[in-house]
């Protein structure tokens, strides 16, 4: 993993190569976590290109449906969203 994130232009705002230095403490995090060194971090069905974003807002929203509910229910305080 090198020092700099690359956001190509195709996919910026200005339609320029975007180089964004990485913090010491980030790289050392995404270097633990296994990520793959080649294709896309999130791929779309059969793999071939990245995950849609109709996709990601499914997924995303799905998530966060699963803890609120989590959040609401009674826990092992009495009190809905406080844990121990």
């Amino acid at each position: 993993m090198g020092n700099t994130l690359v956001l190509r232009k195709a996919t910026t705002k200005t339609k320029r190569t975007q180089l964004l230095p990485l913090h010491p403490k980030l790289k050392a995090v995404l270097g633990e976590t296994g990520l793959p060194s080649s294709g896309y971090l999130f791929p779309g069905r059969g793999g071939q290109g990245p995950i849609t974003r109709q996709a990601c807002d499914a997924a995303l929203r799905k998530a966060s449906h699963a803890w609120a509910c989590e959040a609401t229910a009674p826990t092992a305080t009495g009190v809905p969203g406080r844990l121990g």
